[in-house]
């Protein structure tokens, strides 16, 4: 499918919460340009890699001026606190994504957005290392913040996301100075990337009936099979000894409808899927909405089956999962859309953490640095929102000093 050209520049963009949020970046690439967005909330570089190589995305990929990407914010939130993601295993879907982005020959922009949280400089450097690598240009938020001493500003509001005025002037800028942006450098590989595959339940053996949904929104249309019961599916053969990377599942209500309550019923009311086999498995729960998440275990999959209703703690929890510890909310299925594989690898010839600083920030190339498209600067349209936040505070506050005894 070719982009249809509305403005004469395409872009691609792949992201979080962020780049889904409409008002944001997205508003401000749309303004510009013909937009594609694959961004998905809550999700690190592992969801960029899965659509990256999915083959409905391949025209708009082929297609794109620029393609635009963030993921390091949800990458520090995911390995923080008790989700605690692998440090390693955020670096290699970095790795990999930035790798398998790199043999498209696209001039991409690297958004690095302000978070501070457990190993955040560390994993900012990664992104940081590949893009002077690969030649990939880089907007760097957190480093700005930094230098102007912006922090407190920073985590005031909404520490995970920035306010939806300065993320829409940056994606404008972004899209005005697209002819700006550098390809990436020729002929550049930082390892040999094993075969990924994405394994739609369609595609697996079916064992047992099994309901099949379609859920839709404005951004994704899939198909889920329901896992409940006695029922399972197994992996074709020819995938014997593939790793899982992730797990996209898509949870509804009873009927197939979309969640139509609100985010805290969705994340409360969860399913859970087992993979694995009686000596190996994971457990991961997942509410009712469109969700990707990574696997942390060293996991060859024989079968994946549903629980029975009963609570069972996972195993191994992600970023939107904050709620755990809920017994009784969990629901009698899983909606699941897909398994993203991989063949076998090793870890020894992938990136060595110790070659990335953990505490001074790795130098951007300059004519890498388009962290001067001034996102910030001059960007006086967030006073208004910054107020309106601040009104029913100010409101308490005089109400405290007027009637205080």
């Amino acid at each position: 499918m070719i982009i249809k050209d509305f403005y004469e520049k395409n872009i691609v963009l792949f992201g979080g919460s962020n780049s889904v949020a409409t008002y944001g970046i997205r508003r401000g690439l749309q303004a510009h340009s013909n937009l594609i967005n694959l961004a998905l909330g809550k999700t690190t570089s592992v969801q960029n890699l899965y659509e990256l190589v999915r083959d409905r995305n391949q025209d708009y990929i082929k297609n794109a001026d620029l393609i635009v990407t963030e993921s390091n914010l949800n990458e520090i939130r995911s390995h923080a606190g008790y989700i605690d993601l692998p440090l390693h295993l955020i670096a290699l879907h970095i790795q990999w994504f930035y790798e398998k982005l790199s043999t498209y020959n696209k001039p991409v922009c690297i958004v690095i957005l302000p978070y501070w949280d457990k190993d955040f400089e560390k994993i900012n450097n990664i992104h940081r290392y590949f893009g002077n690598l690969y030649g990939f240009n880089i907007v760097d938020m957190h480093d700005y913040y930094e230098k102007n001493d912006l922090r407190e500003f920073g985590e005031k509001l909404d520490k995970a996301h920035q306010l939806k005025a300065i993320m829409n002037k940056l994606g404008k800028n972004i899209a005005k100075n697209i002819d700006s942006f550098k390809k990436p450098k020729e002929n550049i590989s930082s390892c040999k990337l094993p075969d990924l595959k994405i394994l739609f339940a369609r595609d697996m053996q079916a064992h047992g009936d099994f309901k099949v949904f379609n859920p839709k929104n404005s951004l994704f249309k899939e198909e889920v099979y329901r896992l409940e019961n006695e029922n399972y599916l197994t992996i074709p053969k020819e995938y014997n000894g593939y790793k899982i990377i992730a797990i996209h599942s898509w949870n509804l209500e009873e009927s197939g409808s979309l969640n139509s309550k609100d985010w805290d019923y969705g994340i409360l009311h969860r399913g859970s899927i087992t993979v694995g086999n009686e000596n190996n498995q994971v457990r991961k729960a997942a509410g009712t909405y469109n969700q990707m998440y990574a696997i942390n275990s060293e996991l060859i999959i024989d079968f994946v089956i549903k629980q029975t209703k009963e609570y069972i703690k996972a195993s191994e929890i992600s970023i939107i999962d904050r709620l755990i510890f809920e017994e009784h909310f969990y629901s009698s299925y899983f909606d699941l859309v897909s398994l993203f594989v991989c063949s076998n690898y090793n870890t020894k010839d992938f990136l060595d953490l110790d070659i990335i600083p953990m505490d001074e920030v790795i130098k951007i190339h300059p004519e890498l640095d388009f962290t001067h498209v001034e996102f910030f600067k001059d960007c006086l349209d967030f006073m208004e929102e910054y107020f309106e936040f601040l009104k029913p505070k100010i409101k308490e506050y005089i109400q405290s000093e007027l009637f205080q005894k």
